[in-house]
């Protein structure tokens, strides 16, 4: 594929890039080049249709290889989850591959001239009508402050999403319920999202290894279950590096017993674990 794309400026004002990790960043722009800039036909579900400008359909892999080193499997799925979120982005899978949409390509790539320009309202009016397309565009220009409004709403659980990707889906386990636990500490028996924001922005401070250690020390212990988050940070900072590695060999942090074999998790944790994708193989 040859040729350029523009970058405008204003996307480093956008919660969708300050709040994003480097290879999230990666992952945007690699996609925004990946997309097609012209018609172009492909075989979608086993029929031929003509792929709009903002279309491309690729694999996760794909992803991966063309975003270059440092980024995995496991980033790609975060990353576009969150650019779903954000309605950057619509996907639409099938057991081979996955149509992407770039939401608002016009917008991002505008072209010059009148006749391109004519040429990119007809290919949103086609959208429309198509019974093929995976998303209408819903974004307007005219709403552009009502679309800044809810992505502020919905930074807090993106940033507690990226917070959670340092550990492992066994620590994850272990972290939801110790928010199960937690919450009823609470009269209401909830814990704001902001709360546990901040839980895990303190938790950044020490490696994952020493957080799982505090948090299992926690949750196999019902005396401390009255007790706040702040006693639990106590644990943690002041847990050596001997204990910590006493408590990884004998399953502190869920990798050889399961904290829940003496403690049955609780299913109302406060948090979400991350939703798995199926690899899929190379673009067709």
């Amino acid at each position: 594929m040859e040729g350029w794309i523009k970058l405008h400026r204003c996307l480093t004002k956008k919660a969708i890039w300050t709040e994003s990790t480097p290879e999230q960043k990666v992952i945007l722009i690699t996609l925004l080049i990946m997309a097609n800039h012209t018609e172009k036909e492909w075989e979608w579900k086993g029929e031929k249709y003509k792929a709009l400008p903002g279309q491309f359909v690729t694999s996760l892999n794909s992803i991966v290889v063309k975003s270059g080193q440092g980024v995995s499997i496991r980033n790609v799925r975060t990353a576009m989850k969150r650019l779903e979120k954000y309605e950057f982005l619509t996907s639409e899978s099938t057991n081979r591959n996955s149509l992407i949409t770039i939401v608002n390509w016009g917008s991002y790539q505008q072209l010059d001239s009148d006749s391109d320009k004519q040429h990119d309202k007809q290919v949103t009016s086609n959208r429309q009508a198509s019974d093929k397309q995976v998303t209408t565009n819903k974004n307007d220009k005219n709403n552009k402050n009502d679309k800044n409004d809810k992505e502020e709403v919905q930074d807090i659980s993106l940033q507690i999403e990226n917070l959670r990707s340092r550990y492992s889906e066994s620590q994850l386990k272990i972290i939801d319920e110790f928010f199960g636990i937690l919450k009823h500490t609470r009269k209401s028996a909830k814990i704001a999202d902001s709360v546990i924001q901040n839980i895990y922005q303190d938790w950044e401070k020490h490696s994952s290894a020493k957080v799982i250690y505090g948090l299992g020390r926690y949750i196999k212990s019902p005396t401390l279950h009255d007790k706040k988050e702040n006693y639990v940070l106590g644990i943690i900072r002041n847990a050596s590096a001997s204990e910590v590695a006493g408590g990884t060999k004998h399953g502190g942090n869920g990798t050889t017993s399961n904290v829940g074999d003496k403690m049955p998790c609780r299913k109302d944790s406060i948090t979400k674990g991350q939703t798995g994708w199926i690899n899929r193989p190379e673009e067709v």
